[in-house]
C-alpha cells in the first residue's frame, strides 16, 4: 500500500504525504504508475461523461480536459519537457545540455515546447471528441495517461541515469526488472483485454515511441534524467491519442 501512495503523491497533486520516503520506495513505486495513470485517466473520463450532459461543443471540453491533466499533475511532466526542450536546444555537449536542464529559468525553447505539446493534445482532443461515440471518447482517456505513465517506467528499466544527482537518480539507481515487468503486464493485460488487437496496437505504439526517445536521448546525453521521462510521457500522450483517432474514426 505504501508504494502504490508513493506513486500517486509523486505524479499527482492530491493531498497524499507519505513520510519516511527512501530511494527504494520510489522506485518500487514505479510498478503502480499505471495504475495512477489509470485513475487520472478515469478521472478525465467522468469528466467528460458529465460535460456531455450539458453539450459543449468539443472545443470547450478539449480545453477544459487538457486543463484538469495540468492541473492534477501539477504541471510535473511539462516542466520536464521545458527543460528538455531548452537543453536539447542551445547544448552541444552531454555536459552543456545537463547543465542548461538544470537550470531553473525557463527559454523560449521550453515555453514553444509547453505551447506546442498542449496545442497538440488540444487539437487531437477535439478530433476524438468530435468523431468518436462516448464510449470509445472515455476509453481514449482512460487509457491514454496509464500507457504514457507505463512509458516512463519501462524508460527507466532499460536506460541508465545520465547524471550522478537529482530528483530521477534514485528511481534509475534502485528500479527492478519485476518492478517495471509488473507495470507492463498490467498495462498491456488492462488495454489488450479491453480493445483486443486495437488495443495491441496502442500498446505497439507506445513502446515503439518509448524506445525511439530512449535511443535519441541516449545519444545525446548518454542515458536519461528525470526531465527526459517527463518528456517522454507528454510525447507519448499525444502519440497514443493521435493513434487512437487514427483506428476508430469513421
Amino acid at each position: 500500500m505504501k508504494n502504490i501512495l508513493v506513486a500517486f503523491q509523486f505524479l499527482t497533486w492530491l493531498p497524499i504525504k507519505v513520510k519516511n520516503v527512501e530511494g527504494t520506495d520510489l522506485a518500487r513505486s514505479m510498478a503502480w504508475f499505471p495504475l495512477v495513470g489509470l485513475f487520472i485517466g478515469g478521472l478525465l473520463a467522468l469528466i467528460n461523461f458529465e460535460l456531455s450532459y450539458i453539450y459543449l461543443p468539443p472545443t470547450i471540453t478539449a480545453a477544459i480536459l487538457v486543463l484538469t491533466l495540468v492541473i492534477i499533475t501539477g504541471g510535473l511532466h511539462l516542466d520536464g519537457l521545458a527543460d528538455t526542450c531548452d537543453g536539447f536546444y542551445a547544448g552541444q555537449t552531454k555536459e552543456e545540455v545537463l547543465k542548461i536542464m538544470k537550470d531553473t529559468k525557463i527559454g523560449v525553447m521550453g515555453v514553444s515546447g509547453i505551447a506546442l505539446i498542449l496545442l497538440l493534445k488540444y487539437v487531437c482532443l477535439v478530433n476524438i471528441l468530435s468523431s468518436l461515440p462516448i464510449f470509445f471518447q472515455n476509453i481514449c482517456l482512460l487509457f491514454t495517461p496509464m500507457l504514457a505513465r507505463w512509458s516512463m517506467v519501462l524508460a527507466t528499466g532499460i536506460s541508465p541515469a545520465a547524471r550522478n544527482e537529482g530528483t530521477g537518480r534514485p528511481f534509475f539507481e534502485h528500479l527492478r526488472p519485476t518492478q517495471w515487468l509488473l507495470a507492463t503486464l498490467i498495462t498491456f493485460a488492462i488495454i489488450i483485454k479491453t480493445l483486443n488487437l486495437n488495443g495491441l496496437i496502442l500498446c505497439a505504439v507506445g513502446l515503439a515511441t518509448t524506445l525511439l526517445a530512449v535511443i535519441y536521448f541516449r545519444r545525446r546525453i548518454n542515458g536519461l534524467t528525470g526531465d527526459t521521462l517527463g518528456t517522454l510521457n507528454e510525447v507519448v500522450e499525444v502519440s497514443t491519442l493521435f493513434a487512437f483517432y487514427l483506428l476508430y474514426r469513421s
